[in-house]
């Protein structure tokens, strides 16, 4: 049987994101993106709450995020969830998560303007 891992998020941008590189040479961003639920409690009464979800995003996608994006962005992120391993500040190995974002849309007048400018450069890619 096969499985399915796939996110879907819309939310906004928690802080202005910064261009990276890995070890590897390959650069990626990392987003902070907030989303919004809601519920009925037990009175009946609606309740609300936010949720911050670590997005990471790669290569040329990555530059148009930290072009594009700013804090308070309206974003779009269609990714997975990834596992990895990470060592804590006593050096012990544990296991965190993230998302890694595949396709990452913006609804922003300075994205609009960076698609435009960049719009053949993005079709030879």
């Amino acid at each position: 049987m096969r499985s399915l891992n796939k996110v879907f998020l819309l939310g906004r941008v928690g802080q202005n994101p910064e261009l990276q590189t890995a070890k590897s040479g390959q650069q990626y961003t990392k987003l902070s993106i907030a989303t919004q639920r809601s519920w009925k409690n037990q009175e009946g009464k609606w309740q609300e709450a936010s949720d911050w979800h670590s997005v990471m995003v790669w290569g040329s996608q990555a530059k148009l995020c930290v072009e594009g994006i700013e804090k308070g962005s309206l974003v779009f992120v269609e990714g997975v969830i990834t596992t990895y391993s990470a060592s804590d500040s006593e050096g012990q190995k544990e296991l965190k998560q993230s998302i890694s974002g595949h396709r990452v849309s913006f609804f922003t007048t300075k994205a609009r303007k960076v698609f435009q400018e960049r719009l053949p450069e993005l079709d030879t890619a």
